[in-house]
């Protein structure tokens, strides 16, 4: 059996990849998913934009009810919600952009990622991550 924690990882690397992808390419990063699959498959998935009256949270909201309502039928083993945020600094003086990332895990792993990022002329330099413990959104919350 794979181990969660590595699965998350795996997903948390590939989600900053594929949000800087994104901000290269657009400009901006709307909210948007990763998944990873029974079968080892990780996907990304779009965020509605159709709506463009709806502001970020509700966005983020929209993609977490498609995760929980899609979880069991498309074999969701580990899933990513990514969006830009603003992140206070450790003294609090100042915020810093940051790409956030919600991973859960259905063996009930849940972290909250964000990675700092500067913008620059060819794309985001993003830093570090930095953890702490998710609110498990997607599979406490999924229904069958």
């Amino acid at each position: 059996m794979a181990d969660p924690h590595l699965q998350l990882e795996q997903l948390r690397r590939i989600s900053v990849s594929l949000a800087v992808r994104v901000m290269c390419d657009l400009g901006e990063l709307m909210p948007m998913a990763a998944v990873l699959r029974e079968n080892g498959d990780i996907v990304a998935i779009g965020g509605e934009t159709g709506d463009a009256a709806l502001d970020r949270s509700h966005r983020i909201e929209r993609l977490r009810f498609r995760l929980r309502r899609d979880v069991d039928k498309r074999g969701y083993v580990a899933t990513a919600v990514i969006y830009d945020a603003l992140v206070e600094n450790p003294g609090g003086v100042d915020a810093e952009d940051a790409i956030a990332i919600e991973l859960d895990h259905r063996d009930g792993v849940s972290l909250f990622a964000h990675i700092p990022y500067e913008d620059a002329q060819d794309g985001p330099i993003v830093g570090d991550a930095e953890t702490q413990p998710g609110g498990d959104y997607i599979f406490r919350h999924a229904s069958a």
